[in-house]
């Protein structure tokens, strides 16, 4: 059966190629003021971590969905154990649609189980919302310009991702949500409501390993609501003069 029938009309005519630096630069253009959404966003952060800095924030679709769709249930971490993108499109019968491990496919799939989980209400993680709203009363001032500084590139090239920070901000917390300070069910509740309202992208990235890093082959960035794929392109990695 012909695969990939999601409908993504607006899509970028043809794939462009890029070096590291123009995509760092990309993303900074195209994160300002949203929130990105993946299908573990862990593996994703690991290929990008500067995505972090220049987004609103970062959603993990496959913890949101599998936590509560999964039908089954892990006893010994007392959790539902994490779907991948094809067995979750499965589930709510659009499996055909999906070319799975093609990033555009890929991306426009997790904004479709996104919009599964506002619709029915799936609770959004605690802590992601809440960095979001420290975000949006604290916006950061880098955006403002166009061009990348060389303290930002600088940077970014350092960084790796805080496996430690990330951990934890992706896992059920020990112990649960209502014993953080400032916690409370009404402004859990709240920041779902709110939030459906922020602008979300939806992010893939196909990667490889090479030095004991993971690197970018092929990114999407995909906007589900205006139907209209952002970034597309194949980044190029030139070899390092000796």
């Amino acid at each position: 059966m012909k695969k990939l029938k999601i409908n993504i009309a607006h899509q970028m005519p043809g794939v462009i190629k890029v070096d590291c630096i123009e995509l760092m630069r990309l993303m900074k253009l195209y994160l300002q003021d949203k929130v990105v959404v993946c299908w573990n966003a862990l593996s994703e952060l690991e290929v990008l971590p500067y995505i972090d800095a220049y987004s609103l924030g970062i959603h993990d679709c496959m913890i949101r969905f599998s936590r509560v769709a999964n039908r089954s249930f892990n006893s010994n971490y007392q959790d539902r154990p994490f779907l991948d993108l094809k067995s979750a499109a499965s589930i709510i019968g659009r499996s055909e649609e999906l070319d799975w491990h093609d990033p555009l496919s890929d991306a426009a799939m997790t904004g479709i189980l996104w919009k599964h989980c506002d619709k029915h209400n799936f609770p959004r993680d605690y802590l992601v919302s809440l960095e979001i709203e420290n975000n949006l009363n604290n916006l950061k001032p880098q955006q403002l310009y166009l061009e990348l500084t060389e303290d930002e590139i600088e940077f970014n090239h350092q960084a790796r991702l805080d496996h430690r920070r990330h951990n934890r901000l992706f896992k059920k917390p020990k112990p649960s949500y209502q014993y953080l300070e400032g916690y409370s069910d009404a402004r859990w509740i709240e920041f779902n409501k709110q939030h459906k309202s922020l602008n979300h992208v939806f992010l893939d990235i196909e990667s490889f390993r090479k030095d004991g890093k993971w690197l970018p082959k092929e990114v999407v960035l995909y906007d589900a609501d205006s139907d209209e794929t952002l970034i597309h392109v194949i980044v190029e990695h030139k070899e390092k003069e000796q």
